[in-house]
């Protein structure tokens, strides 16, 4: 079908950290994707699903951020803002600071109009959960100020008012 919103959070091609303090660590639980296979995956299902007026709102990490401006623009989205949801805790680089926050990409195609601008902010709070799950505040948030069908891309869990759809979409549902 035809989808207003899309929130795409694409499986990065990133290696697992092993540390001694987390042994465990040593894949993903889930496939991942290099940025070509995203870009061919994303964007045809974008040609095809997205309304003609649609929101866009693509997750993306610190290492990713530059190639996701790339991958809007090959899209034939038009850029708007970049939302932050500051975690609590992350990721540590050694010799780099804590990365504890990551970044939505807000792009539209055509001239989508939000519901409500109120209590819309660029930055957000939200504990962490499993790997790459998104805080429920993000979608609480767009479900107050887009209206319409959506769609959630390599969805992480079941979110109301949503449609998963992903090569853990299954599990999701099983969730």
């Amino acid at each position: 079908g035809v989808f207003d919103v899309a929130v795409v959070d694409p499986p990065w091609d990133m290696d697992k950290i092993e540390r001694d303090t987390r042994p465990d660590q040593v894949a993903f639980d889930y496939p991942v994707m290099t940025v070509e296979e995203i870009a061919d995956e994303v964007g045809s299902h974008l040609d095809r699903h997205l309304a003609s007026h649609g929101h866009i709102f693509l997750w993306t990490v610190q290492k990713y951020l530059p190639c996701s401006f790339q991958l809007i623009e090959q899209w034939g989205l038009n850029y708007c803002c970049t939302l932050t949801w500051h975690k609590t805790g992350g990721f540590q680089p050694f010799n780099l600071p804590q990365f504890n926050s990551e970044f939505v990409i807000y792009a539209r195609k055509g001239s989508p109009k939000f519901l409500s601008t109120k209590d819309f902010p660029t930055c957000f709070g939200g504990d962490r959960r499993r790997h790459s799950e998104k805080p429920e505040k993000f979608y609480e948030t767009l479900r107050k100020v887009t209206g319409g069908r959506r769609l959630d891309m390599f969805a992480r869990g079941p979110h109301e008012g949503f449609i998963s759809w992903g090569k853990e979409a299954a599990q999701v549902v099983q969730q």
